[in-house]
């Protein structure tokens, strides 16, 4: 008999202490909540409130930004504050800002219409940097150690940098017209054909082609509109045809 009211008592503890137990349980999970840490659409962490509701948060760090504020919504948009009481599991997304930095434009022999220096901060584009110009050559593009920065891709280094203008030497091609006479090379030989084209490059030495024409004397080379191609080549448009003429 007392052997039995013993295992009925053991029982009784038992039921009591897991009811117990249970109702802490239920308790702690009514007051302590999950909140998910976001950067972007990445979850990086999980941080628990309080009984209360509130929440202690971490200061993320990202090289080249600064923190700015904490947010419920991805599109950063609703302001968490640190006075705010958690009644559910919930999301926060940080916000990030980038540093300044400063670029300086090395023309490399060109020009810019404003200034040589930019402001420009982590994550944004070059879209804003000048376009240099410089007489007789083409603009390729800003070069950083060796390669060319695409102006849509993010600037992602943490330090101002030097960025130098790449440029190549405008081309001209002359297509000759013999007008009813013989083309001769730069070393006067006979040249097959009537139509021969010859490239020149700004900066480069190269002696035009010229004509020969039985009976007559080669005077030089004119555009259509009779206009002397070799007085300032570098001013014709980029492909231009040279009659020859003959006196």
């Amino acid at each position: 008999m007392k052997t039995t009211v013993g295992k009925i008592f053991v029982c009784v503890l038992l039921l009591v202490t897991t009811l117990a137990c249970a109702s802490l349980f239920s308790a702690c999970s009514e007051s302590h909540y999950f909140i998910t840490l976001h950067d972007g659409d990445e979850a990086f962490t999980t941080v628990l409130t309080d009984e209360e509701g509130y929440v202690t948060l971490p200061t993320p760090e990202k090289q080249g930004y600064v923190f700015e504020n904490w947010y419920y919504d991805s599109n950063l948009t609703q302001t968490y504050s640190p006075t705010d009481k958690f009644t559910e599991a919930s999301d926060l997304y940080c916000k990030f800002v980038g540093n300044e930095y400063i670029i300086t434009l090395d023309v490399n022999g060109g020009n810019v219409p404003e200034t040589t220096t930019v402001t420009v901060r982590s994550g944004e584009d070059y879209t804003h940097i000048p376009i240099p110009t410089r007489e007789y050559y083409k603009f390729i593009g800003w070069e950083y150690d060796g390669q060319i920065v695409d102006a849509g891709q993010p600037f992602t280094f943490a330090s101002d940098v030097v960025l130098t203008a790449t440029w190549k030497p405008v081309e001209r091609i002359i297509t000759y017209d013999s007008n009813g006479g013989v083309l001769l090379d730069e070393n006067g030989n006979e040249v097959i054909g009537n139509l021969v084209s010859q490239t020149f490059v700004y900066g480069e030495s190269r002696t035009p082609y010229s004509a020969r024409k039985d009976g007559l004397t080669f005077i030089g080379w004119v555009t259509e509109d009779g206009k002397e191609i070799f007085t300032d080549l570098w001013i014709s448009d980029e492909s231009v045809t040279a009659i020859a003429t003959y006196a």
